[in-house]
Order: structure tokens, then C-alpha cells, then sequence
């Protein structure tokens, strides 16, 4: 599985301006997790994981109600060389969300289109838990016994290419929409620890590879490593759980050469519309053109793809445009998550 720096998740937290610097509003469960083993304890830095986790999701809150407003949703962008603030800008998929108020209950109303993948991630800020993940447009009503106080809604439309994006922002702005009975303030947290510990925890997170498995879960109960659950909140919060998006990363030589890589296409659940795609990058991970940057598929057994300069695409099946030496992501969206999880590795055979 990828590392986590390249998933698709939603960091609209990453640079909050928030100036409270008061935890108020998070409620401590009865048993502490204990983190005396840890390599990096949050505690070091004035939180206790579930703090930590909690002000991870009120400050991704924050930062998004500062500029949509609560229970509304962002408008999207279509990603591309001149617009790419993270690394791993997915061209595939459009995104959006709303934080929402949950406590009088809420009215979600989804696009429907059976002919792409259309998924609502229904996330609990306090505790970074997807109890509800929808693939299927509609409307759908919620009580708030099944959420906290505040969720974000987490919506991913696939698109084909530009123009198909374009025209899925219109839908977006037509047809998504949320409605809340209530539209209660966020609570406030403490944003000098939170960046602290974010920053020891990242750190962490960073002195060794580690796959996403388990780290989106319905429920607290079901959290089976709360300190890789921790680290993954740092860094990559709002990552869907596996068996709705999972990624594998394809290194590319160090050269740039005319390159053919092979690689088995994911089995995918094409009834929810799901799909895999290879989207290449730089070495830093940063698309390196519009054009010839991407391939779609839900195909199955053995693909070749050719990878190179212009001049490597004449006769290629299949092709993607590197200017420089490059990476390849792998993801697939509704995967049937074993199959993935035990697909046999990509091959890169200079030509």
C-alpha cells in the first residue's frame, strides 16, 4: 500500500489561522489510550491522543466553515500543472465538502448518475470515524443519534477528462446540497498544541513507511492500533477507509528513458460505478502536464503502458507523457480491497 503523503484526503486544516487557544467543547472517554510505548507521545506536546484527534477535526472544520459557511459546500477545482496545492493532485476525481451541524438532524442531497462513481463520506469530527459512506446519489435524511455534534461531509465524483469536470461543478453547484435544522458554532481548541503535536506526530510518521490499512474505521471500537490510528489522523485526515479507495505507488527510474511499465488491473466493484486509474508525477509528486497524464480503467489482468517523453508514444497502446523522471500512482475506487491488497508487483522495464 501507498504511504499516506499520497492519498487522497482532504487538508484543509494545514494551514489554520484559527487563534483560539482553548480546548473547550472535547469530552474525555472514561479509559484513556495509553501511549507510554509510543514512539512519539502527544502528551510531550499538551494532548492526549483523543485531544489530538479531536482538534485535528475542529481545525479542518474551522478552516472550511471559514470559507464556505457551515452546512454548505465548497465549490471544486479541476487540478492541473498550474493548480496543485498538495502533492498527488487527483485529475480522476472532483471533490467537496461541508461541515455540517448534526444536532437537529439533516437532509443530504447527493447527485445521482449511475454512470460514474458518486460517494458521500459522512465523517465524525471528534473521533476521525466514517460511520456512513454512501455510493449512491439521492436523498438521504439523518437524525443526529449516529453522528457528533459537527460531521464533515466528504463528497467524490468521478470525471473523465477537463471538459467532464467542468461540466460536474455545475451539477455540483446545482444538485449538491445539504440542510440542517440547526447551525451551531464550532467549538473552540487549542491551536499551539495542536500544531505542535501535528508536527511530532508527522515527524513520527515520517521515519518509516506505512500503509492506510485501518486507518479509517465506522466506529472507536474498531480502532485495532491507536497509534498508527493517530498518526494517520497527522497525516492524512479524512482518508477513506480501504475498501473505498486504496493506493499503491510505482517508482520510476531514476533516469528518464522510454519505459514500459506492467501492471495487473484491480478488480473493482463496477456496480457502485468503481474504477482505478494511474496518474503520473515527478519525483516530488507534482503533475508534470495536462495531456497524456492520466489512464482510467475497471478492466482486469495484465496492462502495459508506455512511459516517456513524446517521442515514446508511437505505437503505444497505452501512454503517459513524463518530462522528467517520474512516479505512477495507483489507485482504485471500490476495490475488491483482498485482491488489491495482494496485487503482484508492478513491473518497469526500460526500453
Amino acid at each position: 500500500m501507498i504511504a499516506l503523503s499520497v492519498a487522497s484526503v482532504f487538508l484543509f486544516g494545514c494551514t489554520s489561522s484559527d487563534d483560539s487557544n482553548n480546548t473547550v467543547g472535547f469530552v474525555a472517554p472514561e479509559t484513556v489510550v495509553d501511549t507510554s510505548d509510543w514512539g512519539t507521545r502527544p502528551e510531550a506536546t499538551g494532548l492526549t491522543s483523543e485531544e489530538f484527534i479531536w482538534s485535528e477535526g475542529m481545525d479542518f472544520a474551522a478552516n472550511l466553515v471559514k470559507v464556505n459557511g457551515l452546512n454548505t459546500f465548497n465549490t471544486p477545482s479541476i487540478a492541473s500543472v498550474n493548480n496543485q496545492i498538495l502533492t498527488t493532485p487527483n485529475v480522476n476525481v472532483l471533490y467537496t465538502a461541508a461541515i455540517v451541524d448534526t444536532t437537529g438532524g439533516f437532509t443530504l442531497n447527493l447527485p445521482v448518475d449511475n454512470s460514474r462513481l458518486v460517494t458521500a463520506q459522512i465523517i465524525n469530527l471528534d473521533t476521525h470515524t466514517t460511520p456512513v459512506h454512501l455510493t449512491k446519489g439521492g436523498e438521504y435524511t439523518f437524525s443526529s443519534e449516529t453522528f457528533d455534534n459537527h460531521v464533515g461531509i466528504l463528497v467524490r465524483i468521478g470525471v473523465e477528462d477537463n471538459a467532464d469536470a467542468e461540466e460536474q461543478i455545475d451539477v455540483i453547484s446545482n444538485e449538491l446540497s445539504v440542510t440542517a435544522t440547526n447551525a451551531n458554532p464550532l467549538p473552540s481548541y487549542d491551536l499551539d498544541k495542536l500544531l505542535a503535536t501535528r508536527t511530532a506526530l508527522k515527524q513520527e510518521f515520517a521515519k518509516s513507511p506505512m500503509d492506510s490499512s485501518g486507518g479509517m474505521v465506522e466506529t472507536t471500537d474498531k480502532i485495532a492500533d491507536w497509534e498508527k490510528y493517530t498518526l494517520i489522523s497527522a497525516a492524512g485526515w479524512g482518508l477513506s477507509a480501504e475498501e473505498r479507495a486504496s493506493y499503491k505507488l510505482i517508482p520510476g527510474p531514476k533516469d528518464l528513458e522510454c519505459s514500459t511499465v506492467t501492471f495487473e488491473g484491480p478488480v473493482v466493484d463496477t456496480n457502485a460505478n468503481g474504477f482505478y486509474s494511474l496518474t503520473i508525477y515527478d519525483k516530488d509528486m507534482f503533475l508534470m502536464a495536462d495531456e497524456s497524464n492520466t489512464i482510467k480503467g475497471d478492466e482486469t489482468g495484465q496492462i502495459e503502458v508506455t512511459v516517456g517523453p513524446k517521442e515514446c508514444k508511437e505505437g503505444a497502446e497505452n501512454y503517459l507523457y513524463a518530462a522528467k523522471p517520474w512516479n505512477i500512482v495507483l489507485r482504485a475506487y471500490e476495490p475488491e480491497i483482498e485482491a488489491f491488497m495482494n496485487l503482484p508487483t508492478a513491473t518497469v522495464v526500460t526500453q
